[in-house]
Formats: C-alpha cells, sequence, structure tokens
C-alpha cells in the first residue's frame, strides 16, 4: 500500500528537518570550537602589515629573518591576508576565530540553496550529506588563507553543479568560473587544486559527449562551458606575478612534489589519513560512510545507463588526493557532497513513492548514520583537551614582550612553532632565525630538522650562533639546553622558554618565570611545563602548577593527564627523599585514576613503610587488593610486611596466593624459605629454597648473607650450594 497521507508526511518531515538543522549547528559549534591550531595566521598578519605599510602586493620574504633565506618561491595570498589583518585591527583574535563560523553557514548556505531549488530540503539523506562533508571539511577551516580555498571550491563546485542541474539556459553561469579563478589566484595556493578540478571535469565533459550523450551538457551550454574554462587559463594570470606565479605551482605542486614532501615527512597535515595520528580525526570512517552513499547512487545511474563521467573522474581523483594528505581532504568533502546531492535528485520521486515501511526503514538506517556522527563529533570535542576558542600557545605573547623590553636587537634563534609570532610581534627591532613559512629556508630546512630531531646539535649551533634560543616546551633539544654549561635559562612562560649565552649579560627581571605561570594553562600545556620545572629543579612552580589542575568525572584524558602529573611530582619528591611531601601527591593521584589506583596504593604502601609506619602500609596495600586482587607486588608486600612484624602465618598466607596466581614466581618461593629458616622448620626452609633455585632464583650473594636463612646454614644443602664459591663468585 502506497503511504498517501502526504500532510501527515509533511508535518513529520518538517519536524525531522527542525531537529536535524538544530543538530547539524550544535555539531558545527562542537567540532570547530576549538583552540588555534597553529601560529601561520601571525606570519600572514606580518605580510599584510609590510604590503600596507610599503604599498605593494609583491613580498620580500627576506627581510625577516637573519638566517639565509630565498626570495625564489612566490606567495600570493594578498586578499585574505589584507582581509584578515583588516579583521584584527578591528576586532582582534576574537573576530577571526568567529570566521570559521561564517565559513561554516557559508558552506551551509550554498548547500540549503542546491536541496530547496531540487526539492531536496527536507530529505534527511540531504542533511546526512551536509554533516558529512561538514565534518570532512575540518582540514581546511582553519584562520589562515586556506580557508579561502574552502569557501572558493564551495563555490567553484556549487556553480558546476548548478550547470549541470540547470534546466534553464543559464550559459552565464559558466563565466563565473574565470571570476572565481582571478580571485582564488590571489587568495591562496590551493588554487592548484581549483585548476585540477577544472581540467577533470573538462575531460569528463568531453568524455560524456562520446560515451554518455544522455548526461551531456546541451549544445549551447557545453559550447559556454568550454569556453569559460578555457578563460580561465588567462584568469589565472591575474595577479601581482603573472604567468610566473601558476607556472611555479605546477612545478611546485606537481613535477618537484617529491622533494617538497621530504621536508614534510614529519608534519601531520601531509600525512595520508591512514596515519595513526590521524585517527582521532574520523577521516577514514568519513571515507568508508561517503563511498557507501556514492556508489548506492551511483547504481542507479549506471542502472539507468546515465554515467556520468565528469562527476566520476572528479570524485575518483579528489578522493585519491583525500586519502593521500589530510592538508587536503577538505577539497572531497565539497566535491562529495554537491556530487551525492546531485544524484540524489534523480532518486526524489522514488524516495516519495515509497511504501510505509520502506520509507519508515530508509528513515531509521539514515538517521541511525546521521545521529551516529552528531554523538561521535559532540563527545570528542567534548572529551578534547583543545576544546574551547583559545590560543594553544603557539603564541609567546608573554615572551615576546620579555625579549622586546630586554633584549631587543638580539640574534635570537627560535623553533618553527614560535617563529611565526615572534615575526609578528618582533619585526624589525629583532629578526627571526626561522617560522611556519618553510620555504624561504628551504635550502637549509634538512639540517634544522636534523637539530630538532637531536642529531648534530653542537655543529648546528656553531654553524648558526646565536646569543638567545626561544623554544617551545615539545622540543626535543630541550634537554640539550637544560644541561649544556655554555647556555642559562633566562625565563620561562605559558608558550615557550628562553635560554642565552652564559657570558650574556643580562638585567635582572625578578623571578625566572612569568607571572600566574600556572593559571592560565590548559592541561596537555600544564603537564608539559610541569616536566619542564622539574628538569630545571623548580619544584615550587612545579607544586602550583599541578595544584591548580582541574579535572572532572566528564573529563577521562584530562584525568588520566592530571593522575600522571601528580605522580611526577610525586616521584621528584620521592628522589630528593622529601618523603612525607610526596606521599599526598601521589595520594591526590590515585584520585584522578582509578584505573592506577592500584599501582598507586602499592607504591603509597613502600612510602609509609619508608616513614616506618607498618600499619598505613597495610592499609594501602590492602586497598590495592580491593581493586585488583591478583597484584602480586602487594601481594608480596604485605608477605614482607607481616613477616618484619613477626606475623608469619599471615606472610606464609599472602605467599601462598601468590603461587597460586604465577606458579614460577621465584621470589615467593624465596621468602616462604626465609620465612621457614626463622620458624627453625629447616626441613620446609630447604624444601622451598630448592624450588626457587629450580624456577630460576639465583642472587647467590644474597643467600649468602641473608640473616633470615642462618637456620639452615649448616645444613648439607646449604653448604652444597657453595662449595668451591663457584655460586658466590657469580
Amino acid at each position: 500500500m502506497v503511504f498517501e497521507d502526504t500532510t501527515n508526511k509533511n508535518f513529520i518531515n518538517k519536524i525531522i528537518l527542525f531537529v536535524i538543522v538544530i543538530c547539524v549547528v550544535l555539531t558545527a559549534i562542537a567540532k570547530y570550537t576549538q583552540s588555534m591550531e597553529d601560529g601561520d595566521l601571525w606570519f600572514h598578519l606580518a605580510y599584510a602589515r609590510y604590503m600596507i605599510q610599503n604599498h605593494t602586493l609583491i613580498l620580500d620574504h627576506t627581510i625577516f629573518s637573519w638566517t639565509p633565506t630565498s626570495n625564489d618561491l612566490i606567495y600570493c595570498a594578498w586578499i585574505p591576508e589584507i582581509f584578515l589583518y583588516t579583521l584584527y585591527k578591528t576586532g582582534g583574535i576574537s573576530i577571526l576565530l568567529v570566521l570559521k563560523y561564517f565559513c561554516i553557514i557559508f558552506f551551509i548556505f550554498f548547500v540549503v540553496l542546491y536541496s530547496w531549488k531540487n526539492d531536496l530540503l527536507y530529505q534527511p539523506v540531504s542533511w546526512l550529506i551536509c554533516l558529512l562533508g561538514l565534518l570532512m571539511s575540518f582540514a581546511g577551516i582553519h584562520i589562515k588563507p586556506q580557508i579561502f580555498s574552502y569557501l572558493l571550491i564551495t563555490i567553484m563546485v556549487f556553480i558546476w553543479i548548478s550547470i549541470k542541474s540547470s534546466h534553464k539556459d543559464k550559459w552565464w553561469l559558466c563565466y563565473l568560473f574565470p571570476v572565481t579563478m582571478m580571485i582564488w589566484i590571489n587568495c591562496h595556493g590551493g588554487v592548484i587544486f581549483g585548476m585540477t578540478f577544472l581540467g577533470v571535469i573538462f575531460v569528463g565533459e568531453i568524455l560524456n559527449g562520446f560515451m554518455s550523450p544522455k548526461v551531456t551538457l546541451k549544445t549551447k551550454m557545453r559550447k559556454h562551458f568550454f569556453i569559460s574554462i578555457a578563460l580561465c587559463g588567462p584568469a589565472a594570470l591575474l595577479n601581482p606575478y603573472g604567468w610566473k606565479y601558476p607556472l611555479q605551482l605546477i612545478q611546485e605542486n606537481i613535477i618537484n612534489s617529491q622533494a617538497k614532501l621530504h621536508d614534510f615527512m614529519t608534519v601531520q597535515e601531509y600525512q595520508s589519513i591512514f596515519h595513526p595520528q590521524a585517527a582521532s580525526l574520523h577521516f577514514v570512517e568519513y571515507l568508508i560512510l561517503a563511498c557507501i552513499i556514492l556508489s548506492i547512487l551511483l547504481y542507479f545511474q549506471i542502472r539507468d545507463r546515465k554515467l556520468d563521467w565528469a562527476l566520476i573522474l572528479v570524485n575518483l581523483v579528489f578522493a585519491a588526493l583525500y586519502v593521500r594528505f589530510i592538508r587536503v581532504t577538505y577539497f572531497w568533502a565539497v566535491i562529495f557532497v554537491f556530487s551525492a546531492l546531485y544524484l540524489l535528485t534523480f532518486r526524489y520521486a522514488h524516495i516519495q513513492e515509497m511504501r510505509r515501511t520502506l520509507y519508515t526503514c530508509y528513515l531509521f538506517i539514515i538517521m541511525t548514520f546521521f545521529f551516529f556522527l552528531v554523538g561521535q563529533t559532540t563527545y570528542d570535542s567534548w572529551k578534547n583537551l583543545d576544546f574551547g576558542s583559545r590560543d594553544i600557545y603557539v603564541s609567546p605573547v608573554e615572551e615576546a614582550e620579555f625579549i622586546k623590553k630586554h633584549l631587543s636587537g638580539i640574534k635570537m634563534g627560535n623553533d618553527y612553532e614560535s617563529g611565526a609570532y615572534l615575526l609578528w610581534a618582533l619585526y624589525p627591532e629583532t629578526k627571526i632565525f626561522i617560522d611556519a613559512r618553510y620555504y624561504p629556508y628551504k635550502e637549509w630546512y634538512g639540517d634544522y630538522n636534523d637539530f630538532c630531531l637531536g642529531k648534530n646539535v653542537i655543529p648546528f649551533l656553531k654553524k648558526c650562533p646565536c646569543d638567545l634560543w626561544c623554544l617551545t616546551y615539545k622540543s626535543p633539544v630541550l634537554n640539550y639546553f637544560i644541561t649544556s654549561p655554555e647556555w642559562k635559562l633566562i625565563h620561562y612562560g605559558s608558550s615557550v622558554c628562553l635560554f642565552a649565552r652564559k657570558d650574556l649579560p643580562m638585567p635582572d627581571n625578578g623571578s625566572l618565570r612569568a607571572k600566574d605561570l600556572s593559571s592560565n594553562l590548559d592541561i596537555p600545556q600544564a603537564t608539559r611545563i610541569l616536566l619542564f620545572s622539574l628538569k630545571i629543579n623548580d619544584i615550587n612552580t612545579a607544586r602550583e602548577i599541578v595544584h591548580s589542575m582541574k579535572g572532572g568525572l566528564l573529563y577521562p584524558q584530562r584525568n588520566e593527564l592530571i593522575c600522571k602529573s601528580y605522580l611526577e611530582l610525586g616521584n621528584a619528591l620521592e628522589s630528593r627523599n622529601l618523603i612525607r611531601d610526596a606521599i599526598p601527591e601521589y595520594q591526590k593521584a590515585a584520585s584522578f585514576d582509578t584505573d592506577k589506583q592500584a599501582l598507586i596504593y602499592v607504591k603509597l604502601g613502600k612510602l609509609f613503610l619508608d616513614t616506618g609506619d607498618s600499619d598505613r602500609a597495610i592499609e594501602q596495600y590492602l586497598k590495592a587488593l580491593d581493586r585488583d586482587h591478583k597484584l602480586v607486588d602487594a601481594l608480596q608486600n604485605l608477605a614482607i610486611v607481616h613477616s618484619m612484624r613477626g606475623n608469619n602465618d599471615m606472610a606464609l598466607q599472602y605467599l601462598r596466593k601468590i603461587i597460586t596466581i604465577e606458579p614460577n614466581n621465584k621470589n615467593a618461593y624465596y621468602n616462604m624459605s626465609c620465612i621457614y629458616a626463622k620458624q627453625h622448620n629447616m626441613e620446609e626452609s630447604i624444601k622451598w629454597l630448592k624450588v626457587a633455585i629450580e624456577k630460576g632464583f639465583d642472587d647467590w650473594l644474597l643467600i649468602k648473607q641473608d640473616k633470615d636463612l642462618k637456620s639452615i646454614r649448616s645444613s648439607g644443602y646449604y653448604q652444597s650450594l657453595f662449595k668451591g664459591s663457584i655460586h658466590y663468585s657469580k
């Protein structure tokens, strides 16, 4: 029976649409309310400032650094750079963070516009496709010129799909391609993928003309389509560098791409979506779901003999790029969404004619996938340690102020991550060593990369002599500077630490660390600075940092890091023989991570024993067994404590439990031998000593000197062990 109650069905669809739109908005907020991912924004702002101050669109990459640099590579992004600079000057970082949400709304607007024009707005699958594309776009929605590539690929794909879907003679749409290209060539190097997109659909439409006449463009539209694609070539020349820029893009990204990839092997954005570090981004899961959707929709096209080669080729090419490079995943995200919506227009009538049961099943499947994505994204964002729109310490604001105030003009070294903000904040008084631009430094970037990995540190420092080094807390060379007699720590803050040459005269700036260092840190950065403060023996700062950390039941990853931090502080205090100070830190650690509680209680038991409090020690070991009744360390220590207190029968009970759990535990057998020897039970003592040795116990010096074995030393077996002092010599 056909589902004919259209009024009821439309009402249900409107309710579903309302719920879906709210979910999409909330999911987008959850996904994209995150900290600044890197510091690239700052060198773009510095470029814009340079262009405005010098009334030029031609950049000089070499003026910001004192190290060898090159102007060989053209970087043309003047439109977004000046736009971002204007926004920043108007409203600071806050208004730039809002830009991310504008881009999301921009994308959703075009999806809604296309869906509305083609009667797909009330189809839940349209919104599933929209949400999936939005999540796949993560790599493109960053606050830098790259975000303009995301906007422009959205426009370009929308134009193409609108041309294919148009039932009217809207040939003028084709000429929006060269206009888009003219803007894009002045926005971002991602225009090379715009060129690729146009080239692939050009070839695809030619193939459609020969192989799929049913889906090819109408004659007049086809003519204007090919003319407009051809005009994109001259449009690409309309930039400050003329023909040199598009030619270089082709050389750098296609012809000589392998050399660039070699330098970026350690950069996550240039890894495959299958890289372990990309697992949390779920690009693989999105790929599978997108392929399922496209495959189902393409199946009907193939069945109806309406194979669209332009659509197939462009999805194959960009899906391959999606898989290979995280950095460009957002291009296929947009192409997939509009391709799927275009194919869905041919199935709309079939969906409307579904029977009630079939329609219910279809709706259930779509909504299951939809709410799974909503739930997964919301949960991941909620537990994300960087959740929130804060700067995640890629901008060393305090440290730049310190350098500007005390060390202006100094010959400074810095690492890749901190360089962009230092370039923005310190130029022209102080020039930087390196920054996230890469291309001016590519001649010696390999040497720098080795230095960062801890290779050839001293030769590199001699080759590039500096008076000051500014390093982030992730830097592998930190240990060198901490321990080197040639360098001294002069300041450390929430983003970086500063090391100066030992003989460099320094102003008395009071405290070594920044003010309120512990109050504004997120947990991951607090953990890094904690470890650093312990390495430089700044226990007071370490305490402040750890005690300022806040956890909660809803933040398992955060709690795990806080637990680790308390353990690190406890270990540091213990290593300095501050046992009574270490105990409360370990107790606090146990309250943050239930998975580690048993082992922490064993540690606390040992510490209480060290302070002479055997009652508290036993209490801790019993707590450990409450959480893991097979924890051998707790059983072993309980046996030892009870033996020390003369409770030998109790000690033997615990040792027998160990043997039940680990029949080959040589230490348990040896301790049983010692207890029986203390009870003057020579037969049992020798019996278990034999078993211990058979199981591999070979600490012969301990066997010879252990006072607990005094009562069996006269036995023939014991004396035979050391006949000729063979074992003792071992």
